[in-house]
């Protein structure tokens, strides 16, 4: 069975919106005019604000909350930092 083209299924995908009634964006963004779109872009940028603080705010409290209790220690000591320490083995 042959798999249609790629022309072939965006004309598919192209005809959905039509068959539904939903308009295009061509016809959408001229009905918005620029007074109308100043609140949809103070109402992203806020989002974008109110998004960045929360994960700023999220990453302080982690840093904090990690180190109180992982206290002074050091808790990224491995085995690998005394490799060196290690002697040799005949293989």
């Amino acid at each position: 069975m042959r798999r249609p083209g790629i022309p072939a299924v965006i004309a598919a995908f192209r005809d959905v919106p039509v068959a539904v009634g939903t308009p295009s964006f061509s016809q959408v963004s001229a009905a918005v005019a620029a007074v109308d779109a100043q609140p949809y872009i103070d109402a992203y940028a806020s989002g974008v604000r109110a998004a960045l603080a929360m994960g700023g705010l999220i990453a302080i409290v982690g840093g904090a909350f990690a180190w109180v209790f992982l206290g002074r220690r050091d808790p990224l000591a491995t085995v690998y930092e005394h490799r060196d320490e290690r002697e040799a083995h005949a293989g």
